[in-house]
């Protein structure tokens, strides 16, 4: 019975192909073209898939690179940050105190750091500061180079703040540097430079202090009228050989004895007349100290007399 069903399925088969065979060709040509469309699209399909997916490989290689690069970036920043954490500009600088928080002195340095007319920023508006509070309370004040009046107008604030009110005297040409030596200063400092202010504009911006007196000249000339002067504080801003030499001989020995000359720019590569005028002279004075501060300011002293 078993091989009998077999031998009759293989039957039907071999009828169902003699079937086919006798299939019109129309007919049959109908029957693959059906078959045809599905087939066709199947290959399209799977060529575009594997269009993405070599764009996908692309892609995934470029991330792959790009991922690469960055790390790199990312360890040299971090070797900068490094670096940087271990320069004494930011060594500890989480730890100090922000001088921008100070009582008394935030307020007055904001206004004039937001005003735009001084290069100084907080660090070297309160070394002014302190100097104004260590000054004798009575003895003159003076600057040598304002400018615009910037720093000028915060002494005048900080004297005020201090409860001082000694005479003011705020000293520039008003037409740039009067003179330079071109084997010391630098070309950021010719002759000439820092012309585009007036006497008019930085006497407006300081009208309201009524110690104050402008003198309009170069101080070599316009010292004639202070030597009858004792000074409780000099802040000293020319940055250039000639006029900082001058002003250290006329005005340190008119220092009082407890009075302080602070000199800017002593530390700035910008200004090296500025650090070669200030060695000279302590170098030639022994009587007298310098200290340079971090700020690229430096402090100058009379040593107190012995006994």
């Amino acid at each position: 019975m078993g091989n009998a069903g077999s031998e009759t399925e293989t039957a039907h088969e071999q009828a169902a192909a003699e079937d086919d065979l006798n299939v019109a060709p129309e007919h049959r040509e109908r029957k693959e073209r059906r078959i045809q469309g599905p087939v066709a699209k199947l290959r399209a399909a799977q060529k575009e898939a594997a269009k993405h997916q070599r764009t996908s490989e692309r892609a995934l290689a470029k991330l792959e690179r790009e991922r690469e690069a960055s790390a790199v970036k990312l360890a040299r920043v971090k070797g900068e940050l490094d670096d940087l954490r271990r320069s004494y500009h930011l060594s500890g600088v989480g730890k100090k105190l922000d001088l921008r928080v100070i009582d008394g002195f935030s307020e007055i340095a904001h206004d004039v750091v937001a005003a735009g007319r001084t290069g100084m920023n907080y660090d070297r508006l309160y070394t002014l500061w302190q100097a104004v509070r260590a000054a004798p309370a009575d003895a003159p004040v003076i600057e040598i180079g304002s400018y615009l009046g910037g720093s000028a107008r915060f002494i005048a604030e900080a004297l005020k703040a201090h409860g001082a009110s000694p005479k003011f005297y705020v000293c520039d040409t008003f037409a740039g540097h009067a003179q330079t030596d071109p084997t010391i200063d630098t070309s950021h400092h010719d002759a000439g430079k820092f012309k585009n202010v007036s006497a008019e504009g930085t006497a407006d911006y300081l009208s309201g202090y009524p110690a104050l007196e402008l003198v309009v000249g170069e101080i070599v000339d316009t010292s004639r009228q202070l030597t009858e002067h004792a000074f409780g504080l000099v802040h000293l801003d020319v940055d250039v050989y000639p006029t900082t030499a001058f002003c250290l001989r006329f005005f340190a020995p008119r220092l009082t004895d407890t009075a302080v000359m602070v000199i800017d720019d002593y530390g700035y590569t910008t200004c090296p007349g500025v650090k070669q005028a200030a060695d000279e002279f302590v170098a030639e004075f022994p009587e007298f100290r310098l200290w340079h501060l971090l700020t690229g300011q430096a402090i100058l002293s009379r040593l107190a007399a012995p006994g």
